[in-house]
């Protein structure tokens, strides 16, 4: 049986070689994801927007809970809420499909000859995805309602990258704030993310042979 190879480096050149496949693939399951109901595709604007109805009526009209650093009102409340919300949700969806993300894709393992190691990729790229589009409601709310449009937005691809605290602040600070990323801590957090990418790699592709197996 031929070695699967092992490095970071590796998988990168996998990733960046099934760019096309991984990104059909994402948007193929975000449409399955809202297929049938009644507001398709609607649902990932719907979603957002009730969710932080719900929490700031409930933290800010019955808790009088305030966010330090803005006025206190329910839509400064509501953006500094979805801007938390769409990093989390992409860390939550992550770790909740992670440990059956093999199992729930069997055929790909089974029955066609298919670069598994991409599953990952493409259930966060889809998360990521949705995390644009409350994102992107964050932004249009800051101008709508405030007439603030910040240009530091602009890093918040970069302080996405590592999660998860540190990085919900951080996300609220340069969408909400207009305030520069923490570089330090980034590059940590950046520098962690890579080694712990590189080991579930190498464990990934030691494992892999017997997948097909099990299954």
């Amino acid at each position: 049986m031929r070695r699967q190879p092992v490095t970071l480096r590796n998988f990168l050149r996998s990733v960046f070689a099934h760019r096309q496949l991984i990104l059909r693939l994402a948007k193929r399951e975000i449409a399955q994801r809202f297929r049938g109901s009644m507001l398709g595709l609607g649902w990932m604007l719907l979603t957002p927007l009730l969710t932080a109805a719900v929490f700031t009526f409930v933290f800010s009209a019955v808790f009088q809970t305030r966010w330090g650093g803005t006025q206190g009102g329910p839509f400064d409340f509501a953006i500094l809420l979805l801007a938390g919300f769409a990093v989390h949700s992409i860390f939550a969806e992550a770790m909740g499909r992670a440990p059956t993300l093999i199992l729930t894709q069997s055929s790909y393992v089974t029955k066609v000859v298919f670069p598994i190691e991409i599953l990952p990729v493409i259930a966060v790229l889809s998360s990521v995805i949705s995390a644009f589009v409350t994102i992107c409601i964050v932004v249009l709310g800051q101008a709508a309602l405030k007439g603030v449009l910040h240009w530091t937005i602009i890093f918040w691809p970069l302080v996405v990258t590592p999660l998860l605290t540190s990085i919900v602040e951080q996300s609220r600070t340069v969408i909400v704030f207009g305030g520069l990323p923490d570089v330090l801590s980034l590059a940590i957090y950046t520098a962690c993310a890579l080694l712990s990418l590189a080991l579930a790699f190498w464990m990934f592709q030691r494992l892999r042979p017997g997948f097909a197996d099990v299954l």
